[in-house]
């Protein structure tokens, strides 16, 4: 795993030889091993490595072919590549190093983005051509390893980091509005944009050609969905799974480091655990953070887990009320955003914890989006049907239990208050809208409320909405699969993959996702809705297929997720960083109403019980995520 960094075209030698520097030392985190450069008329590569498979100096990068005709610095695994190196052998190529950087080298500076559906793995790479003057930018599949980019132009830059891209010289860092609408909607922004109205983000699946100053882009994969009547049958299509996600497992774990998994407690970690202790002929190395409120902490389950199948499990115990400053500053330092996700903060925990044995570790990261696990795939089956009920009738229902919920003895009253949230996005107009109200952040109303209108103007979405993005073949799915697809698209992409990488990566861990693989992909897509969602439950077909690995336990208990206590996080340091921060005087003093910033700050800090029309959960993160918008503005000097 490593970072990377380049600017092409028509480039001051000097100038791009200081600024990959710099970007490549925003990244050293990514690669503490190694780095190295390419510099000519036209190109300026730079790389940071962290040694993984064939963990020599022949395989440092930048590296070139053997006519020295590409070159090629990449950040990633890939999975498969020893047969993709047989493949090339047998058609006369030779090679000199043993790992997976040369093979991708040759196979795309052969076949080009052809070749790119053969890979399978997590990647961002950059392939250079001299004498073409050409520059190949790849993304991975779902969007595992992150690529952004900035057009200067004719000049294209390209980082692995948000901040490291910023080294470039020439690089607005005007805010974009229309981002900052997805942002308050949905705590994240979808690719291709960024916060930044000068920097973009490669699509998962993408590849992107400089040429001369010209780009084209293309998609070289697409989620695939065709239920397979012979995996109708649940003991069929369990065994299906079991035999992809081992097979996924087990050539995820190549490494020449010493690797391990995070274990949480919850389905998708454990059978990731199960799997791998199957595939080794030694204890797995497990690791677990648990928190002091028993709500949040699985670690009881993961220990009998990790007990059950025989790891070496470790874990770290987080107390309440441990908010440090540098919580904040790291997320804006390594994700270049505001990221309103708070358990950034126990990814890094327990990441920088695992560093200290591992250099590698497995995740459950992609399950819940593979095989249907959300809560929120639920709800949206019981909207999509309450959908069918006339609006009238259904605003009618919302109202009364609206008004029952602020009833003496009842205000607060979490039941109330779902259901009334549940009629009322039952009468919004599309499929889309409805999945999406789910879990808003801000309501519309709400955005429009709490800041000025020249920046509420500037949020229209001139591209259309980037969140109801199907492809056209969506039209013969279930509502069940469109939602898992928007789910994986953009939450997965732009949330929860994001977490992952910049928190692991800034303790210089690699982080591996086998439910990502496309093996598990392509079986996920032949399974019949009937057998992800029964009743209430979700992952039927992962239960079952795990039904005999995993303590029963694992399977009884009800989903968690892996994040902190926000509402128990605050203590006199977090009210103090707010104070500051979110003052009349602070970084979003343009385009925010402080009447109504302070609003929400007294929501998010009183935290003491559920409100009629807002639970203690949203309001937190209503807090967190403009906390991390004013520190976003301020850390890196964003222009209003």
């Amino acid at each position: 795993m490593c970072g990377i960094a380049g600017i092409v075209g028509a480039i001051e030698r000097d100038s791009a030889a200081r600024a990959i520097r710099a970007a490549t030392s925003c990244i050293a985190h990514r690669g503490p091993d190694a780095d190295g450069f390419h510099e000519d008329s036209h190109a300026a590569l730079g790389f940071r490595r962290l040694s993984i498979l064939d963990t020599n100096e022949r395989a440092n990068q930048p590296m070139y072919s053997p006519e020295r005709t590409a070159i090629i610095v990449y950040n990633g695994e890939i999975y498969n590549f020893e047969e993709l190196k047989d493949e090339l052998s047998a058609r006369g190529e030779r090679f000199a190093t043993t790992g997976d950087t040369e093979v991708i080298l040759r196979l795309l500076a052969r076949d080009g983005v052809g070749a790119l559906p053969k890979i399978a793995g997590m990647f961002a790479i950059a392939l250079w051509k001299p004498a073409q003057r050409e520059l190949l930018l790849v993304r991975d599949r779902f969007g595992e390893k992150p690529l952004h980019i900035a057009q200067m132009g004719s000049t294209l830059a390209f980082a692995s980091e948000i901040p490291a891209l910023l080294q470039f010289p020439g690089i607005s860092r005007r805010i974009d509005y229309e981002a900052l609408g997805y942002f308050f909607e949905t705590g994240f922004v979808p690719a291709p944009l960024t916060m930044f109205a000068g920097v973009r983000s490669l699509l998962p699946g993408q590849w992107l050609r400089w040429r001369d100053g010209e780009i084209t882009t293309g998609s070289y994969y697409q989620v695939e969905v065709e239920p397979d009547p012979r995996l109708d049958d649940l003991d069929a299509a369990a065994d299906a799974v079991r035999s992809a996600l081992s097979a996924a497992v087990k050539r995820q774990m190549i490494s020449d480091v010493p690797l391990g998994a995070f274990l949480s407690g919850g389905i998708d970690s454990s059978s990731i655990v199960a799997l791998m202790q199957q595939h080794s002929s030694a204890p797995v190395k497990t690791f677990n953070v648990r928190f002091s409120d028993a709500k949040y902490d699985e670690s009881a389950i993961a220990r009998r887990v990790a007990e059950h199948v025989g790891t070496e499990h470790h874990e770290l115990t987080v107390e309440d009320a441990s908010f440090h400053e540098d919580d904040l500053w790291r997320i804006i330092d390594h994700v270049g955003s505001p990221f309103h996700d708070s358990s950034a903060i126990p990814t890094f925990i327990v990441s920088k914890y695992a560093r200290q044995f591992v250099t590698v570790v497995l995740s459950g990261d992609g399950g819940d989006e593979m095989f249907a696990g959300y809560p929120a795939f639920q709800w949206g089956a019981r909207v999509e049907s309450l959908s069918r009920v006339p609006a009238p009738a259904l605003s009618l229902g919302a109202a009364l239990a609206r008004t029952a919920s602020r009833l003496p003895g009842l205000t607060g009253s979490s039941r109330l208050r779902q259901g009334a949230k549940g009629l009322a996005i039952a009468t919004l107009p599309t499929e889309s809208q409805r999945f999406r109200a789910i879990h808003r952040l801000f309501s519309p109303a709400d955005f429009e409320r709490l800041l000025v209108p020249q920046a509420v103007a500037a949020a229209h979405r001139p591209r259309g909405d980037l969140l109801t993005e199907l492809p056209p073949v969506a039209r013969r799915w279930s509502p069940l699969r469109r939602m898992m697809y928007t789910r994986m698209r953009q939450e997965l992409a732009g949330d929860m993959l994001v977490k992952v990488d910049r928190m692991s990566m800034a303790t210089s861990l690699e982080t591996r996702a086998p439910f990502l693989d496309p093996l598990v992909a392509a079986v996920s897509g032949r399974i019949p809705d009937q057998l992800l969602i029964s009743g209430a439950t979700g992952k039927h077909v992962l239960r079952h297929a795990m039904r005999n690995d995993l303590p029963a336990e694992v399977f009884s208990h009800p989903k968690w997720g892996f994040s902190i206590p926000l509402h128990r996080f605050f203590n006199d340091e977090y009210r103090r960083v707010t104070q500051e921060l979110l003052a009349p005087s602070g970084p979003l003093r343009r385009i925010v109403h402080q009447r109504e910033l302070d609003a929400v700050i007294s929501r998010g800090l009183s935290r003491t019980r559920d409100a009629a029309d807002i639970s203690v959960y949203q309001a937190t993160h209503q807090l967190w995520a403009i906390l991390q918008l004013a520190a976003w503005v301020q850390r890196l000097k964003v222009q209003l």
